[in-house]
């Protein structure tokens, strides 16, 4: 259960989306689709720590993210660079996160935004990853 993170994602109506069934090589059972307030995402973001430094360790950013089974879950973020500073520079608007989950630390995450959306793993102890 999510503890005080903040929430970019709400339910969305999927005939909206304009997704070609066609196009999907698997279709769950059962699923809930979501849909990610991008540009608040990215805002709030900006404030996240660096990794490796003492506002990382002792004041994280909080961030939902929404889990399989339809719940939320609470990570605690930092910005993890990975690209040179140059190629940073050049292409500001790609960042890169880490984080772990703030109820279960062996769940890991990394992330990207980009202009092509949200990107993520979550790496679990026993439970494989999630995407």
């Amino acid at each position: 259960m999510a503890q005080g993170g903040q929430n970019f994602w709400h339910s969305a109506n999927e005939n909206l989306i304009g997704i070609v069934q066609d196009d999907r090589g698997i279709i769950p059972d059962n699923y809930q689709t979501l849909q990610l307030d991008m540009s608040n995402m990215i805002d709030y973001l900006r404030e996240a720590p660096t990794e490796f430094t003492d506002q990382a360790r002792q004041n994280p950013l909080l961030l939902d993210l929404p889990m399989p089974d339809g719940s939320l879950a609470t990570f605690a973020v930092s910005s993890s660079p990975v690209t040179q500073p140059g190629l940073a520079a050049k292409y500001p608007q790609m960042k890169s996160f880490i984080g772990y989950n703030i109820e279960q630390k062996g769940m890991r995450l990394r992330f990207s935004l980009t202009p092509k959306g949200f990107h993520g793993a979550i790496h679990t102890l026993g439970n494989g990853p999630i995407y």
